[in-house]
């Protein structure tokens, strides 16, 4: 059976400097016919570091897709993206995401975007960009290859 991987983008999300926004990223992965596991390390607070098991903002919910589009639209994420994974593992990505909820939050190496990375993988998607090679989220969602669509 394949399985389908999402990418959600909130491209006004972690300004840098002031300025710019590195954006901000959650995910989501198809478990079984027309259910999604979905969530994101939202860190509201802003603080560059947040010690393993505080409050990271993290939550992850079960529904159909039509109920995670609807979540992600919520939180005012802007688009997304969908791939097709041709041997998906649900059940490991499943034990990562929910691990992901005790990492804590660190702006370099333990975002977002790297939690997401971590879900992903788990879940049998092959072609992730390399994170330290695009370490900010917007740039990586760019490079992330899938169908985009907008919420």
């Amino acid at each position: 059976m394949n399985g389908r991987s999402f990418v959600f983008v909130r491209k006004n999300g972690a300004p840098l400097a002031g300025v710019l926004n590195g954006g901000h990223v959650g995910w989501g992965f198809q478990v079984a016919e027309d259910r999604c596991y979905y969530g994101s390390t939202e860190n509201s607070s802003g603080a560059p570091y947040v010690a393993p098991g505080a409050d990271s903002g993290w939550w992850a919910h079960e529904g159909t897709e039509a109920e995670m589009l609807a979540r992600f639209t919520e939180l005012a994420y802007d688009g997304y993206k969908v791939a097709t994974v041709r041997d998906p593992h649900p059940e490991e990505a499943r034990q990562v995401a929910d691990a992901s909820a005790t990492w804590g939050y660190t702006g370099l190496t333990n975002n977002c975007l790297d939690h997401l990375w971590r879900i992903l993988d788990a879940y049998g998607e092959p072609w992730l960009p390399f994170a330290q090679t695009h370490p900010i989220p917007n740039d990586w969602f760019a490079q992330y290859i899938g169908e985009y669509r907008n919420l």
